[in-house]
This record gives C-alpha cells, structure tokens and sequence, in this order.
C-alpha cells in the first residue's frame, strides 16, 4: 500500500499559513526579537528576560488560530472622525459645565453596556475610544459586556454608546453596519 505524499500546509484565505510552522516560527521570533531590542537597548541582561519572552510569543504566535482579519472601509472614516470630534466636543462642554458649576452636577458610577462588536480590532477601537471621550471611560470587559464608568449615570449612556458602536462597525467589512 502506497503512503500519500506529506503535504505543506496550505495557505488559508488570509495567506497566514503558506509558509511552514517552523519558518513561521523563525521569522515570528526575529521579528520579535527586532523588537524587543529597539524597545530594550543592546543590553545582553535585557535578553534573560526578552529571549524567553520571545520565544514563547513567536510559539504562540505559530499555534493559536488566527482571527479572520476585518477589512477596513474607508467610507467609514469620515463619519467615524466626525462623530468622534463632535461626541469630543459635546461632551468636553458638557463635562467642564458640570464641573465649574456651583452644584456640580454629577452623578460617577459604572454602567454595562452588552457590545455585538466581535472581539478583535473593532471591539478594541470601541473600547479605546469609550475612554478617549469626555465624561466615559471603559474600566473593562467581560465576555459582550463592557463596564462603563460615567461621570453621570443619571444620564443613561446607552444610546450615546450604540451610536458610538455604529460608527466603528462602519469602518469594519463584514459587521452589517453601513455608515
């Protein structure tokens, strides 16, 4: 009985696989390794942390799948920038109203917001840009459930939120939202 030939692993949509595990994992390293040293210097007591640091990287990197990657559409840029500077500079406004009036009127509490964001780059631009807006600030995640904190949860965040994940799904291929 003939045994079939050993085949190369063949290259998934992506492209990701169309070099074998072991060169994978060689240039994973390396390129790791570039890194490491342009963020730690030439020091060779750095490596006795940084060697095993990337060698376990560029073996997780050649074993765990990876995520289909999300196109970016450049026609969601622009309503993204647009909501991003206004929600920027309504909600500076509004945080810097609160603060200087006499009452001070806030609220500070967290709130959970349940995301249909797949994990990914999408959902990490969610979450950073929660922060990056004036008065919210992502303060974690668990599983699809996001745990705001607001300066005023007596303002109910959720509708600001969906339209915030509206936005950055516009700018992500294949989440069913069109900007």
């Amino acid at each position: 009985m003939e045994s079939a030939p050993a085949r190369p692993e063949v290259a998934n949509a992506s492209g990701a696989n169309r070099w074998p595990r072991p060169v994978r994992f060689l240039r994973s390293a390396a390129g790791l390794a570039v890194i490491w040293l342009g963020l730690c210097g030439p020091s060779l007591e750095s490596w006795y942390v940084g060697a095993p640091a990337v060698l376990a990287a560029a073996w997780a990197a050649t074993r765990f799948p990876a995520s289909p990657p999300l196109g970016l559409r450049l026609s969601g840029l622009i309503p993204f920038a647009l909501h991003f500077l206004r929600e920027s500079v309504v909600g500076g406004w509004d945080v810097a109203r609160r603060v200087l009036a006499p009452e001070m009127r806030i609220m500070p509490g967290h709130v959970a917001y349940r995301t249909s964001l797949p994990p990914g780059p999408a959902r990490h631009l969610m979450l950073s840009t929660i922060s990056l807006l004036p008065g919210t600030l992502s303060a974690g995640i668990d599983g699809d459930c996001i745990d705001v904190h607001a300066i005023d949860t007596s303002d109910n965040p959720d509708a600001a939120l969906r339209r915030l994940e509206q936005r950055v799904a516009g700018l992500f291929t294949g989440l069913g939202y069109r900007s």
